[in-house]
């Protein structure tokens, strides 16, 4: 089964459809303002595989089924995690580039960079008590699901996986809200450029 495309080939080359059909730009105001109505839209056009527009001039393909997804990011050989290769094609000034270019840690690297950065965070974690984990998710997702489950729905994202996150975090570390809001901004600035 090899429906998985080649990194080798450039995404300009043609598109994840195959027929032709035009990509889509993520970067506009329009899919700003409705993300998920166009994600629907691609999967019902393109299927798992869509061919996308990071910003003017930069395709891509977007990967939007799960199973799939999930064979690319074990496909270490063919999909490295550093994105070295794929920085040599993006102009320097593109917009989308600082948060997505080559940097020397676990997350942005292959091989046997990624086995060194990776090690000091694996012995860091390996000392965390899970059972205090879990307490502590629990005392900070509670509040945040009441709040949004008279509702029906909410940004998974913005008001309950970076908040529990954060939370966790600081208690894990002993931050007090200042500190927190501190990092919370730093980490927001992460892949900007000065």
């Amino acid at each position: 089964m090899n429906d998985i495309p080649s990194p080798s080939v450039p995404a300009a080359a043609g598109n994840a459809g195959g027929n032709g059909a035009p990509r889509v730009a993520l970067y506009t105001e329009a899919f700003a303002a409705d993300p998920h109505g166009h994600y629907r839209a691609m999967r019902q056009r393109y299927g798992a595989l869509a061919p996308v527009d990071l910003a003017p001039g930069v395709p891509a393909t977007l990967v939007l089924g799960y199973r799939l997804a999930v064979r690319i990011l074990h496909d270490e050989n063919r999909f490295p995690a550093d994105p070295s290769m794929w920085e040599l094609g993006v102009p320097a000034e593109c917009p989308v580039r600082p948060m997505m270019e080559s940097r020397p840690n676990a997350i942005r690297s292959a091989g046997a960079d990624h086995q060194r950065y990776r090690l000091p965070i694996t012995a860091a974690l390996s000392g965390i008590d899970l059972h205090r984990i879990h307490e502590i998710v629990e005392d900070s997702a509670e509040p945040l699901i009441d709040a949004f489950s008279t509702v029906g729905h909410c940004d998974v994202v913005s008001q309950y996986a970076k908040p529990v996150t954060i939370d966790v975090l600081n208690s894990l570390l002993g931050c007090d809200p200042e500190i927190s809001a501190r990092g919370d901004r730093g980490s927001a600035n992460v892949g900007q450029r000065r």
